[in-house]
């Protein structure tokens, strides 16, 4: 076959175009803000035991649906170590929460070296950050 035919009959062809899907802008996402977050622990007579609470108040540009999780990391102060994490739960309008008991836990209410930093995520993992000292109840 003639290398000219070859050449016509591809020139012929329709137009192929390529798209850069990268250089499209995609959908803006802002991330969570805590407004407000609680944490302490206090004595239960039911339980006989002390319970750890965990409170946050979380919003979002992009609507409460947003936030994905919200956990509440317990550090010790004066070594730097995590002690314990809890997911908290969501209740609806922006308000997250849990309780635990302590024997359930690594905690210990006596103890007044903890800092809680409360991290919320959103569907694209944007994040907002929130450290509180926790109120001992004794």
């Amino acid at each position: 076959m003639n290398r000219s035919l070859i050449a016509a009959a591809l020139l012929a062809l329709p137009a192929c175009y390529v798209y850069d899907t990268d250089s499209r802008p995609g959908p803006i996402n802002y991330a969570p803000s805590i407004t407000w977050a609680d944490a302490g622990c206090f004595w239960d007579n039911g339980a006989h035991d002390w319970i750890w609470y965990f409170d946050a108040d979380v919003t979002d540009p992009d609507g409460t649906l947003d936030v994905w999780e919200v956990y509440a990391d317990v550090f010790d102060e004066r070594t730097g170590e995590l002690v314990d994490s809890f997911l908290l739960s969501d209740f609806g309008g922006g308000f997250w929460s849990t309780e635990w008991v302590q024997r359930q836990t690594w905690l210990d209410c006596a103890y007044g070296g903890y800092v809680v930093d409360f991290v919320a995520y959103d569907t694209y993992d944007a994040f907002d950050t929130y450290a509180v000292y926790p109120y001992l109840g004794w």
